[in-house]
């Protein structure tokens, strides 16, 4: 998620009736906007999570775009017996059980076509090829 719009989320769902509940400057329409998809999520231990869904029956903590790459890497990575890596399918799997990020599918394409131990697992090499002398 947009730092800008976790950030938002958060001010709204943490209100105490101490602070104002949205930034200043939010216009009607925005002011509506929050309040509607502030209902997909709750705060839990000061941490924002997705409330569960039909498809993903428990809390899911809310990832924030910049902090995405390292954490789906992670799970990409984290397989039992060392070098190998889920695929695409697999990483998105493992990353819903636990986390919400928006527009997961696209981060975990990225992450594999740039991955060098998945495009030498595609291309059929084992190893790394030795380094080049110039």
């Amino acid at each position: 998620m947009d730092p800008h719009q976790y950030n938002i989320y958060y001010r709204y769902l943490s209100f105490n009736g101490t602070t104002t509940r949205y930034f200043p400057g939010t216009t009607k329409n925005q002011k509506s906007n929050i309040r509607s998809g502030a209902k997909k999520y709750t705060i839990v231990n000061g941490q924002l999570f997705r409330k569960p869904e039909e498809k993903n029956p428990q809390f899911r903590r809310v990832v924030k775009l910049d902090e995405a790459p390292s954490v789906i890497s992670t799970y990409h990575a984290d397989r039992p017996g060392g070098n190998s890596h889920w695929g695409r399918d697999k990483t998105i799997a493992k990353v819903k059980q636990d986390l919400y990020i928006q527009g997961l599918r696209g981060h975990v394409t990225g992450l594999i076509n740039n991955c060098q131990v998945c495009q030498m697992a595609r291309a059929g090499i084992t190893t790394p090829p030795p380094p080049t002398t110039i």
